[in-house]
């Protein structure tokens, strides 16, 4: 089993290939599956439980094990047990190998026999007459996978141990007949033998016409009949039927449900309407005309032919006479058998019980879902779109599916194919000497190469070719260039559908704890830890947005005392340099004064002097 998980981002991570296997072996168990998506639940928030138990169908018989009774290959033998194992027999001699066998029992309240498993497969064989066969078949089991998803992440798991049933450079060929046992597809371009039979429900890949089918087809079901396709002359359209084209009666139809007849559809002369049809269109009658709107109170006959230009309910009871027209989306609540050949303008509803004649002018389009069983005659019918073939259809010798189809039986190849994509084969395919497996082919089972055998688990790092036949026993992807080898059996395969799948899903909250079974023990377990991984998680988210804060708020204190610094250098006054200028300056100015003034006064002394001379 090889996983893949693809989260909403689209990041893909794929997980290492596990094999599954019926071995007493924890690393080929389910166990192992959960244990490798553990590894990475940091990476997907996603956990995984293995959950390994079984109950058997039916209560324990009062009987006697067989000498081989087994518990995954370890030997118990013979066990003599009372009815619902009253006495403790059976599950005690269980339980003394659980050691080896990894297994518990008990019983039921029931009676029934129920394991519980530490993660390994359970497989029980030899059951004798203390256990039905169907409890041993109810015991075994693989056992399944609990994922548990923390949070509210959008993850898609992807099983890689699949791939298409037909992926072949040519068309696969088998030898002898094929005899579908499950529903299949044949794939555009693949060929159709003659002499095939085709289980009614199949769907129409090709034209089929008069010349390619072997007879009447009746319906056991219903059909769709495609647009275009051609009913020739007696076809019989069973009741309640909704035409898609124009058809013409050629017997007296007794309504024993109740007829649509749309516009356009023709009532002949002679034709009587059962009491309580309320008229849309003017009817003629021995009596004289009847207007459109009146209800007719008694049972009323035609004497005209009568064209419906607005749609008319006739109800049951009502007797449409020999070659009156039924248009497109009428509904005759009785059988009609056609006049004459009818060609549909638009899909029609044709119901159970019909009959699709096999005669001149028949032509059912490609896309037609057919309610009948149908043998091909006159030779091959190429698809030219794809066809659904139902379970329990012979495909001849003449047959191939091309790329793309199912496989609805055992095919036995003929001649060697190459694959040109990733190839699924299922169980029980048996893989001929001298094919070749192809480099990163994942194996779930052993197989024997010409270099030895190659252990189930491993991925092939070369291209290996197989020595002698190789019986699958559980279903293998093969990569694309991969040969199957001539004599190569194909088991029956739906394709493109994964071994593993989810099967259920449902979200849990805090509220929904409950410790009142071990199962919700272990999903409260689950849910408190994502609850805590949640509360881990936004804490880290805020611590992170926190630190950014104070980052920045220090970053921008930073840059602001900067700023403010930068500023002062330019537009601050130095105070003690202005002081020492502003004191300079002041006595110079002083200093100024005081000679102007004594420069004065000696001026005005010489005057003196000379004004004294």
């Amino acid at each position: 089993m090889a996983l893949s998980f693809t989260s909403s981002g689209g990041e893909t991570l794929v997980l290492q290939s596990v094999p599954v296997e019926y071995a007493n072996d924890i690393e080929k168990s389910m166990q192992a599956v959960a244990d490798n998506i553990n590894n990475y639940k940091d990476q997907t928030g996603i956990s995984a439980r293995a959950v390994v138990e079984s109950t058997g169908t039916d209560a324990v018989q009062a009987g006697t094990t067989d000498t081989t009774f087994a518990i995954n290959g370890i030997t118990i033998g013979t066990v003599t047990s009372s009815a619902n194992d009253s006495d403790g027999a059976l599950t005690s001699a269980i339980n003394q190998v659980t050691s080896s066998t990894g297994v518990t029992a008990a019983i039921t309240s029931s009676g029934q026999l129920q394991l519980t498993s530490d993660g390994r497969p359970i497989q029980v064989s030899g059951v004798g007459t203390a256990l039905t066969a169907s409890d041993a078949s109810a015991a075994s089991t693989f056992g399944h996978i609990q994922l548990y998803q923390r949070g509210a992440y959008s993850i898609d798991m992807t099983d890689l141990s699949s791939g298409l049933a037909v992926s072949f450079s040519a068309n696969l060929d088998f030898t002898g007949t094929m005899t579908t046992t499950i529903d299949s597809t044949l794939a555009t371009s693949s060929v159709l033998g003659a002499g095939s039979t085709l289980s009614a429900g199949f769907t129409t890949g090709a034209i089929l016409t008069d010349t390619s089918l072997a007879g009447d087809i009746t319906t056991t079901s219903d059909s769709t009949l495609k647009s275009t396709t051609t009913l020739a002359t007696t076809s019989v359209i069973a009741r309640d039927s909704v035409f898609g084209g124009s058809g013409v009666s050629s017997n007296q139809v007794t309504s024993v449900g109740d007829t649509l007849l749309a516009a356009g559809s023709t009532l002949i002369s002679g034709s009587t309407l059962a009491a309580g049809t309320y008229l849309t269109n003017d009817i003629s009658t021995a009596s004289g005309t009847i207007s459109a709107g009146t209800t007719l109170s008694a049972a009323t006959t035609t004497d005209a032919d009568t064209t419906i230009t607005n749609a008319m309910l006739a109800l049951t009871g009502s007797v449409l006479g020999t070659g009156s027209t039924f248009a497109s989306d009428s509904t005759v609540g009785g059988n009609v058998t056609l006049a004459s050949t009818m060609t549909l303008s638009q899909d029609m509803s044709l119901k159970s019980g019909s009959t699709i004649v096999d005669a001149a002018g028949l032509s059912l389009a490609a896309g037609s879902v057919i309610g009948g069983a149908a043998t091909v005659a006159g030779g091959d019918v190429t698809m030219t779109s794809s066809m659904t073939v139902k379970s329990g259809s012979v495909l001849s010798a003449t047959s191939s599916l091309a790329t793309g189809s199912t496989i609805g039986g055992s095919a036995t190849l003929n001649g060697a194919h190459t694959t040109t994509a990733d190839l699924s084969l299922s169980a029980g395919t048996v893989i001929a000497d001298a094919s070749v497996l192809k480099q990163g082919t994942e194996l779930t089972n052993d197989i024997v190469t010409t270099l030895g055998t190659i252990s189930a688990g491993t991925t092939l790092e070369q291209d290996y070719t197989t020595q002698g036949s190789n019986t699958l026993l559980f279903a293998q992807t093969v990569q694309s260039g991969s040969v199957l080898a001539d004599a190569s059996v194909l088991a029956a395969n739906a394709g493109g559908a994964a071994s593993t799948a989810l099967t259920e899903e449902s979200m849990n909250r805090l509220v929904d704890l409950s410790v009142l079974t071990q199962e919700s023990a272990q999903m409260a377990m689950e849910i408190a830890d994502a609850a805590l991984a949640d509360l881990s998680s936004i804490r880290s988210s805020v611590g992170s947005t926190q630190n950014q804060f104070t980052s920045a708020i220090a970053y921008l204190t930073t840059s602001k005392m900067n700023l403010e610094s930068a500023t002062s250098a330019i537009m601050d006054v130095d105070l003690a340099e202005e002081s020492m200028v502003f004191a300079r300056m002041q006595v110079l100015n002083q200093s100024g004064a005081f000679a102007l003034t004594q420069a004065n006064a000696i001026s005005g002394n010489v005057l003196s002097l000379f004004q004294g001379a």
